[in-house]
């Protein structure tokens, strides 16, 4: 009966032996799978970081300025324009006689 218990006893820790050895491998298998992703997160923030300043060099207002007048032609304006408002507008279309008799009025006035 000992002999018995003695190949179960060897079965039983060359079981374990081999288990320990299959949760070793998947240990350092993951360890390379963890080491490639943290490599590959490294290189994407690298590449966030250099497309971050491209984008902030190509929305400098020097650079469209440059662009603006060295590719387009367009030029800085001289003088500022303003227009009335809509309001304005409407309102003269609304009523043109009393606007046309406010504006006599006035040049009478004036005289």
């Amino acid at each position: 009966m000992t002999r018995v218990y003695q190949i179960l006893f060897l079965m039983f820790v060359l079981c374990m032996s081999l288990a320990y050895l299959a949760v070793q491998a998947q240990l350092v298998n993951r360890s390379f799978l963890l080491d490639m992703k943290r490599g590959r997160v490294e290189s994407l923030l690298a590449e966030r970081n250099r497309l971050e300043v491209a984008i902030a060099q190509a929305a400098s207002l020097d650079r469209i300025g440059e662009i603006a007048t060295n590719r387009l032609g367009m030029v800085q304006p001289t003088e500022t324009i303003y227009l009335a408002s809509g309001s304005t507008l409407q309102a003269e279309r609304q009523e043109p006689e009393q606007h046309i008799a406010a504006n006599i009025a006035d040049r009478v006035l004036q005289q």
